[in-house]
């Protein structure tokens, strides 16, 4: 496997930011060295690095991606719902709807 572009930036990454990632358990002495040093995208259990190779995430962004990556329904679903707006200043009717679903 070739890991070049990824060596680029864990020394960019280095440089800029403390342990070169904004989470401790993203960091290079977490991982084999033959691991992945930079992942560009995922797709299900598939995850991409900025070299393109292709790799099989078990970690699943530090165990919390229960679906996959990108899964298509919550991708439309999200997507769907920030066409109306996010974060904003008062409550919205999705919060209510939300918690009705999740108190089932």
């Amino acid at each position: 496997m070739i890991f070049s572009r990824s060596k680029e930036l864990q020394s960019k990454s280095h440089r800029l930011i403390p342990g070169g990632a904004h989470t401790y358990a993203k960091g290079d002495d977490q991982f084999p060295e033959q691991a992945p040093g930079f992942l560009a995208r995922g797709l299900g259990c598939h995850v991409w690095d900025v070299d393109g190779n292709e790799f099989i995430e078990y970690g699943m962004g530090l165990r919390s991606v229960t679906l996959g990556h990108a899964f298509a329904p919550v991708v439309e679903a999200a997507s769907r719902q920030m066409s109306f707006g996010v974060n904003f200043t008062r409550p919205a009717a999705i919060e209510v709807e939300c918690a009705e679903n999740l108190a089932i």
